[in-house]
């Protein structure tokens, strides 16, 4: 019987990853808490310090407001974590995402 090895997630790299695309988007940890409707802040200083994941709900709504998408958010062991490119994103365009979570996502 042979087996398929499947990519694993870098959680260190990945919350590095996130710590750079909240900082490029001009996000703190409160406005993340705030749009994920999370009621306290310690998940999220989690996967910044490679502790834990976002669930696949809120890595979704992660990829929407940071502008990018889900695969750039996470690194595979043995990945690279200069592989994104962002793009400029303007205040304007910070508030619509966060407009569109909060009349798409949290309404649902």
């Amino acid at each position: 019987m042979s087996y398929v090895e499947f990519p694993r997630i870098d959680t260190l790299a990945t919350g590095r990853r996130i710590t750079f695309l909240m900082k490029a988007r001009g996000f703190c940890v409160n406005d993340l808490q705030s749009c994920l409707g999370l009621s306290a802040p310690q998940a999220i200083y989690r996967w910044l310090r490679g502790e834990g994941l976002p669930s696949v709900d809120n890595l979704f709504a992660l990829s929407r407001l940071l502008n990018t998408s889900i695969d750039d958010i996470l690194i595979k062991e043995g990945g690279s974590e200069s592989r994104c490119i962002l793009a400029p994103l303007s205040n304007q365009l910070n508030m619509q995402a966060i407009n569109y979570y909060y009349l798409h996502v949290q309404a649902a």
